[in-house]
């Protein structure tokens, strides 16, 4: 290998030369067949400069080719930075600063003009009038802007146009989302529901394969406002005849919380409680005094404690007990807005927002039991109706001019239940049957539930390191045992305590009055006839992709379920 002195390492610098410091050489001047300069010319020092001259070697009879530097990855082609601008959520004007490279290192580019695909409130200011030469090498900067009006979705490619050059362009996309904060009207309860999408394949014996078809559920809030003014009322109805189909910033009230300390101009945190809320990284934080004076901010963190903003405060707000901070959630509004015509001043609007995906709830270990986790959630007696349905897949036959036959192709009931009550008290019930419901996927995954009825009633006192129990003849053993979906009870304390033992019966023998049960293994306690209530424990599913989780109150809330029974 040779080197060339002048333009590669180890150059050759003779003492008592000077030069002008940008002399070198082009090496695709040296390439077999031309001529190798021996030196160049001495010049005369710039005056308070020192130089050096660069020696040259003989000439080569080397051959050889020139190979491009990385490959040609990053020089001799025009480089936009950044590439992609991802704004986010746009709740103000935008502006960035994009740079434009010129990377040929022997030759200028012409900018001949600069154009927006797909604009929407998108615009660049050149620092120079088009068209604009690019000198070898050379870097400009460009001022960008993203206006808050516009369409709600920022998808624009801007292109600098530079003749038979290719790929100089930027993407720009976001999302612009109107401010929308009206105080909600708890006498009538919020409604968040929660949809998962399954598709469920049934056999000709019933049995199941079934497949989830949604990563993220879908949510949807509901809730009542009343404006208390004519002013808010006039205002919110500007609004929506204007502003319904964008995306908006529903604010979901049962999360929001009174700041703890002042929000002064120039903080970036917020304190408050965040705790099982939904207050997210990348999210918006709503400070709301009220439906007229309000304001979003992006979150950069969440503690337990606080949030931390991506920018400070511009103005502050006091903690006087009317400041909230409300996790503010983009969606847009489902069907008409209907204003209820109270007066005439104030009007009842019934919201009802489809929220933008979010990511799911973190996945939290269930009891198990038998390879399934296990709901032990007592339900609320104060169900208007709970109840249960025996159905079978029943074929019948019959060509109504005489006799029929019909086939149950499963061979066994499968058991529907309604009604079944979950109302949670405090945040802690309620991330519960969060993490429950997300960890179901709708209908996808089974899982085990009480009947919490008396399904078995014991006879005589089972001891603590017995496998029998002895229960009064209910014909359990010749309808019941011989179906693997009656094998598997719950024993459930009635001491208020909520303890449960779970048993699978592995033998039945009937008597006259009696049934004797063989369990898999001890109950490991003592248990008198009257102390528990022994149930079956079903495997089930969600019979819905969907749940309504009725928030009464920011602390207390109910779900009412529909299971259906999984056949093993």
């Amino acid at each position: 290998m040779i080197e060339y002195p002048g333009y590669l390492t180890n150059p050759v610098i003779p003492s008592a030369v000077f030069s002008p410091p940008a002399v070198s050489i082009n090496l695709s001047k040296l390439m077999p067949g031309a001529p190798t300069p021996t030196a160049l010319p001495v010049l005369e020092p710039l005056p308070g400069v020192r130089t050096h001259q660069l020696g040259f070697a003989a000439a080569n009879t080397h051959g050889g080719s020139l190979s491009l530097m990385h490959g040609g990855e990053l020089f001799e082609k025009i480089i936009v930075q950044p590439r992609l601008m991802e704004l986010g959520y746009v709740l103000e004007d935008v502006s960035w600063h994009t740079y434009v490279w010129n990377t040929f290192g022997d030759k200028h580019a012409t900018l001949a003009g600069i154009n927006i695909i797909d604009n929407d409130g998108i615009s660049v200011e050149s620092p120079e009038t088009l068209p604009m030469i690019f000198g070898a090498g050379q870097l400009h900067g460009f001022e960008m802007l993203a206006e808050k009006n516009g369409g709600t979705v920022i998808d624009a490619l801007i292109v600098f146009e530079f003749p038979g050059i290719q790929g100089a362009n930027q993407r720009v996309t976001g999302s612009r989302i109107m401010g929308f904060a009206p105080g909600v009207d708890w006498s009538e309860p919020v409604r968040e529901t929660t949809q998962y999408l399954t598709d469920v394949l049934t056999s000709y014996t019933a049995r199941e394969q079934r497949f989830a078809l949604r990563k993220n559920p879908r949510t949807k809030v509901s809730f009542l406002f009343s404006p208390v003014s004519k002013r808010e009322s006039a205002a919110l109805e500007a609004f929506m005849y204007a502003r319904q189909p964008g995306l908006f910033s529903v604010p979901f009230w049962p999360d929001a919380q009174k700041i703890t300390e002042h929000a002064l101009p120039g903080n970036t945190n917020i304190f408050f409680d965040t705790s099982n809320r939904k207050f997210t990284v990348g999210g918006l934080v709503a400070l709301w005094r009220g439906i007229m004076g309000y304001s979003l901010f992006t979150i950069d963190g969440v503690f337990p404690d606080r949030v931390r903003l991506t920018a400070p405060l511009a103005v502050g707000f006091p903690n006087d007990g009317q400041t909230y901070a409300i996790p503010a959630l983009p969606g847009r509004w489902e069907g008409d807005a209907e204003f209820e015509r109270l007066n005439p001043w104030i009007n009842g609007i019934k919201a009802e927002f489809l929220l933008e995906p979010m990511p799911d709830v973190p996945p939290v270990k269930q009891t198990q039991a038998y390879g399934c986790d296990v709901l032990e959630i007592q339900p609320n007696a104060a169900a208007e109706k709970r109840s249960m349905t025996y159905e079978r897949t029943i074929q019948k036959i019959d060509f109504n001019t005489g006799k029929f036959k019909a086939f149950d192709r499963s061979g066994s009931a499968i058991s529907k239940t309604k009604g079944f009550l979950w109302t949670m008290h405090g945040r802690a019930e309620i991330a519960a049957f969060r993490t429950f419901f997300a960890a179901r996927k709708g209908r996808l995954v089974p899982f085990r539930v009480p009947t919490w009825q008396h399904d078995l009633e014991l006879a005589a006192p089972v001891s603590a390191q017995s496998t029998t129990i002895v229960i009064k003849n209910t014909w359990y053993t010749p309808y019941q045992f011989e179906n693997p979906a009656r094998r598997h009870l719950c024993f459930i304390f009635l001491d208020g305590s909520g303890r449960k033992i779970y048993r699978e019966v592995i033998a039945a023998v009937e008597s006259r009055s009696t049934e004797t049960l063989t369990l898999d293994s001890p109950l490991g306690v003592n248990i008198a006839p009257d102390m528990c209530m022994v149930s079956f424990l079903n495997l089930v599913r969600l019979a819905s992709d969907s749940v309504e989780l009725v928030w009464i109150t920011s602390e207390v809330a109910e779900a009412e379920l529909e299971f259906v029974e999984v056949l093993g």
